[in-house]
């Protein structure tokens, strides 16, 4: 599986998209269809950095098809109040389907 949350880390701290590909094992089209869209939506490279979490609820809003509710956890704050944590993932089986 790709996790796209480590796509779009990599290519935001300033790696271009063929390193990111190369470095992950990634089709590069691949790599440029999820970086697309976080640049339409304004980001880019070497501004103020994004935690996982943030980056996770953004692509989850992107692509709510390729959220695996399989690897979702929920952790307690000091105030109790619940957070869920989900990997965003596209099956590499799809990875060719989905250029």
């Amino acid at each position: 599986m790709i996790d796209i949350v480590e796509i779009l880390t990599h290519w935001h701290a300033g790696r271009n998209k063929a390193e990111v590909a190369r470095s992950l094992g990634v089709d590069r089209g691949t790599v440029a269809k999820y970086i697309a869209k976080a640049e339409a939506e304004g980001y880019v490279p070497g501004s103020e950095p994004l935690s996982p979490e943030r980056w996770s609820t953004l692509v989850h809003g992107w692509f709510p098809e390729l959220v695996d509710l399989s690897r979702c956890r929920h952790r307690s704050t000091m105030t109790s109040s619940k957070r869920s944590s989900c990997s965003i993932v596209l099956p590499t089986e799809l990875s060719a389907v989905a250029r």
